[in-house]
């Protein structure tokens, strides 16, 4: 492997497995969702409607406003739905944003009436981060929250909606695992063990095999079906928030555990 004079690698380019093939269109199966917000700004106006047929390079969403995108489609087909995914989940991102402005007064981070006229230092910010598709279901809401209080450091967040594609319904993983709750926690904590033993430097102690019955109590402690996860095409990703098993600066700790594992099928 080469290296630069001033430091760096500059890892070999292997450009001789493709550069003397011919390009040829990627083989596109199933369902595909255009979303016509991809960018930053003001959404794109949808051009087209259902039963109109699409081809490669056609233009499908229009630019709306002065920071907007035009959107293309990249395949050809036939339009078989447009949906207003951002207004279906508007009452569930709302009901998010106040709670969490809620329960920063309920905790006492932010006391009005302090009898000194002193209020600690607050700021809370809240992004949406966006709406991915897992299997042929569902599709996931993905938010995110930074709240600070006073102190060193303020707390992320991050939560996840699931939503049934057809009713629109929330799903969490009560309504799609068959087992039991402890059945669950048993699951999630193995997996958070074997992660612990490959290495992960994210925990609080490296692994040693004389501490694995100590950190079994701390997956214990946190494992659980109600606790926050990713959900994704071929598993789910318990999420543990910072300073649960592992110290702030590692941030959230997540293990993949195989729907397979679960007996899930999305």
């Amino acid at each position: 492997m080469k290296t630069f004079s001033k430091g760096g690698v500059h890892p070999a380019g292997h450009k001789e497995l493709s550069n003397a093939i011919a390009i040829r269109n990627a083989e596109v199966k199933g369902t595909l969702i255009f979303p016509m917000s991809m960018h930053i700004g003001a959404p794109a106006e949808c051009l087209v409607k259902v039963g109109d047929e699409v081809n490669e390079g056609m233009l499908i969403g229009k630019a709306a406003g002065f920071i907007s995108a035009n959107i293309y489609c990249s395949v050809k087909g036939v339009v078989k739905e447009i949906k207003d995914i951002y207004e279906r989940f508007k009452d569930y991102y709302d009901h998010v944003a106040k709670t969490a402005h809620q329960d920063v007064f309920d905790n006492g981070y932010y006391d009005l009436n302090d009898e000194n006229g002193w209020t600690p230092t607050y700021s809370y910010d809240q992004s949406f981060s966006g709406i991915t598709e897992v299997g042929s279901h569902y599709l996931n809401l993905f938010l995110s929250d930074y709240n600070f209080s006073g102190g060193a450091h303020g707390m992320p967040g991050e939560y996840n909606y699931l939503f049934d594609k057809d009713t629109g319904a929330l799903v969490t993983m009560r309504d799609i695992y068959k087992g039991d709750e402890e059945s669950f926690k048993e699951i999630v904590i193995k997996y958070s063990l074997d992660d612990w033993k490959k290495g992960n430097n994210g925990y609080y102690e490296e692994y040693d095999p004389d501490r694995e019955g100590e950190m079994r109590k701390t997956f214990e402690e946190f494992a659980s079906i109600d606790m926050e996860m990713h959900f994704n095409n071929d598993s789910v990703s318990v999420v543990y928030q910072p300073y649960c098993v592992g110290p702030y600066a590692s941030g959230f700790i997540e293990v993949k555990i195989p729907y397979e594992e679960l007996g899930i099928n999305m």
